[in-house]
């Protein structure tokens, strides 16, 4: 298959190598590929954000995520970050930061420090003693209410403390939880400056069961947010028991308490049962004015919730998120129930209702992507977007059958570019193929489904301008720009 723009045609580029390919509109091709059979078996997968123990005496205490009013402004009437000198030694906090996850870095000084002119020895916060850092106006003190994760760093660079929270409650400050691991909670009362009221809270109730959240789709780029399946955003769940489950009564929840119901709505096939090793597909199917999970910055917690309202395991990620690219797992091993261990990270590419991709590469196929252009012109006379593949002559007996091979795009695009008949010291040129300027990948995969070559990019790239190896001895390294392209010939330098 071919993805492209609507109405394009693939270009002959490289002397005839280039096959005509029947061109698909790209919805219809992300269609296609979303209606997978379902796997025997979960695919599970991890990674990031917890909060950390103090490594030192002066630590994040108490902060103020979510004010009354307006978050910028002037103490109290801001956002604040309580900081505690637990030791019995004065320290310097000059030269010490807070960054969120954001990267905005907020300074510990003069303009930030409430009664800083009132210290006994300027930045030198007593033991015992508090520091209020506030917004104070400086616009750099940005915490997020539907989660944040926060860093101290010292003088040095090196950070000290990293907090995470959830969903802040208006005029609610957050304090440290049960264990250092704990995002932050709300406390019983806002103490800036003094001890803390309550805290030591455990989190939320957590019950075991053999479901787990293995993908989750929060920013579908060839559909709406809100659009009926197989568009819109989704949550691939699986049985990973013995035993099948009735989802009857279940839900999925997001950090600001939207639900999504376990019903014939939202719950995508027939029945509420789940099989053993079945996944099912929990998505917003058209039923809201815009989508349900956070695509902006900050930790988003998507929740799988039994029907007595216990969470039975909660994963998360943080975003901007990707456009078009799905969050799991990253480990090979399912995950216990309860809070996931590790953050989502980016799968390679959207697998509902199947197995995640892998996410180790295996280099030296062979067979390789030699040359790409991600940006191509609008212009009437533009072929679009391309692939290269480059098969070296190395004087060896083929072993592979080209036509095996696939490409997948990080949005989903799939395709098997190459004929059988691709030979050694032969280069072809693939296309159009639909690809994200700004963040995408194409994965190489053999016929065993393992991942050969991987190239992305998280910048947009100038038009009409290909990407290439910077080592044209290594093609799963680095990737730059090239000085020119060369579609169906060597890169330059390359030969």
């Amino acid at each position: 298959m071919c993805g492209g723009t609507k109405g394009e045609t693939p270009s002959r580029v490289s002397a005839g190598l280039c096959p005509a390919v029947n061109p698909m509109c790209r919805k219809a091709l992300l269609l296609t590929s979303l209606m997978l059979i379902m796997s025997l078996s979960p695919l599970v997968q991890a990674t990031e954000g917890r909060s950390t123990a103090c490594s030192g005496d002066i630590c994040i205490n108490e902060l103020m995520p979510n004010p009354m009013g307006t978050d910028t402004g002037n103490y109290p009437a801001c956002e604040w970050v309580e900081l505690y000198n637990s030791g019995n030694t004065d320290i310097n906090l000059q030269g010490w930061t807070l960054v969120d996850a954001a990267q905005y870095s907020h300074p510990i000084d003069a303009n930030t420090w409430v009664d800083f002119a009132n210290l006994a020895t300027p930045y030198v916060l007593p033991a015992g003693d508090y520091a209020i850092i506030a917004e104070n106006s400086q616009g750099t003190l940005k915490l997020n209410n539907a989660g944040e994760t926060l860093d101290l760093f010292d003088g040095s660079g090196s950070s000290v403390h990293t907090v995470t929270t959830g969903q802040a409650s208006s005029d609610v400050s957050k304090i440290p939880g049960s264990l250092p691991t704990d995002d932050y909670v709300d406390s019983n009362s806002n103490t800036p400056g003094a001890a803390n009221t309550g805290g030591g809270f455990t989190g939320p109730t957590f019950v075991q069961s053999e479901m787990r959240i293995t993908e989750v789709m929060p920013d579908p780029y060839w559909t709406d947010d809100n659009a009926t399946w197989p568009g819109g955003e989704w949550v691939e769940i699986a049985n990973i028991g013995q035993v099948a489950i009735d989802l009857a009564g279940w839900s999925i929840a997001d950090a600001a308490g939207n639900t999504m119901v376990m019903n014939t709505t939202h719950l995508v096939g027939q029945g509420t049962m789940i099989e053993p090793g079945e996944h099912r597909i929990v998505a917003v199917n058209g039923t809201r004015a815009y989508g349900m999970l956070n695509n902006g910055q900050g930790i988003e917690k998507v929740k799988l919730i039994m029907p007595s309202g216990d969470i039975t395991h909660q994963v998360e990620y943080t975003g901007p998120t990707a456009p078009g690219h799905s969050y799991v797992n990253l480990s090979i091993t399912a995950p216990e129930w309860g809070r996931n261990a590790d953050s989502l990270m980016t799968a390679k590419w959207p697998t509902p209702l199947d197995f995640n991709p892998p996410n180790a590469i295996l280099p030296e196929l062979g067979i390789q992507m030699n040359e790409i252009l991600v940006n191509a012109s609008t212009a009437p006379d533009s072929s679009g977007t391309w692939v290269e593949f480059y098969y070296p002559d190395t004087e060896q007996v083929p072993v592979l059958d080209p036509s095996t091979i696939a490409i997948h795009t990080g949005t989903g695009v799939m395709a098997n570019p190459l004929p059988a008949t691709f030979s050694p010291g032969e280069l072809y040129v693939y296309g159009p193929i639909d690809l994200i300027v700004i963040h995408d990948s194409i994965s190489l995969v053999d016929d065993n489904g393992d991942i050969r070559q991987f190239v992305s990019w998280d910048a947009p790239h100038a038009e009409n301008v290909s990407i290439v190896p910077a080592d044209p001895m290594m093609p799963e390294g680095q990737w730059m720009p090239s000085a020119y392209n060369t579609p169906g010939a060597l890169n330059p330098g390359q030969g």
